[in-house]
């Protein structure tokens, strides 16, 4: 009787892709970061708009907005 052994790789032949969950949490993280980017400049115009409107009652924020102004 001939026996034969056979051997199997322990790595897969394929490399296994990430799960959907890793990629959705990578481009959730992508998004989130352009909202946040996309709200900070909007805070600093509205900023800058109050002081313009205001610089005679708030001249500390005046100049602090006139030195910070999002270009």
């Amino acid at each position: 009787m001939s026996h034969t052994t056979a051997t199997l790789s322990v790595k897969p032949a394929v490399p296994a892709k990430a799960p959907f969950g890793a990629w959705l949490r990578k481009a959730g993280a992508g998004v989130w970061q352009a909202l946040e980017s996309a709200g900070q400049r909007r805070a600093e115009r509205e900023l800058a708009q109050f002081a313009a409107l205001h610089a005679s009652q708030f001249p500390e924020l005046a100049s602090y907005a006139r030195k910070h102004r999002a270009g």
